[in-house]
């Protein structure tokens, strides 16, 4: 005879695993956007807020409301791109979290077209976690 109480125990605990599971592709994600922009380099802030995290299809939005006459200084455009992690709540095991940049020049910064300081900035957020997660750069927009 089936054990069915086993069974249930068996059961909650396959669902607690996949929940923290979950939760924890959110909070790696949530870090290396926080790391991203901590180090994309800061001119008017627009590239910096225009992280977008998105869940199976990226977002390619651009802070065009940032510009030379209206810049914003760094914790303001980090807030508005963290503030776009509530998106990642829908996240469940098998999907694709993307985090996402509109600004054309992006790459350029990446590449370190801007400065020193953001040659690879990104690349160099996703690494710290290379052990526990598959990453891709890419570059188009």
């Amino acid at each position: 005879m089936v054990d069915t109480n086993f069974l249930n125990e068996l059961n909650i605990f396959e669902q607690q695993m996949i929940q923290e599971c979950e939760q924890f592709a959110r909070d790696v994600a949530g870090e290396i956007l926080d790391e991203i922009t901590d180090t994309n380099a800061l001119d008017t802030g627009r590239c910096t807020a225009s992280w977008t995290a998105s869940v199976n299809n990226p977002i390619y939005n651009e802070a065009t409301d940032v510009t030379e006459a209206n810049r914003i200084g760094r914790e303001t455009a980090k807030e508005r791109s963290l503030s776009t992690l509530p998106n990642l709540q829908q996240y469940k095991l098998g999907d694709t979290i993307y985090l996402s940049n509109g600004a054309s020049y992006v790459s350029g910064i990446e590449d370190g077209m801007n400065s020193v300081r953001s040659i690879n900035f990104v690349k160099l957020a996703a690494l710290q976690y290379d052990s526990v997660i598959d990453w891709q750069l890419n570059p188009s927009v």
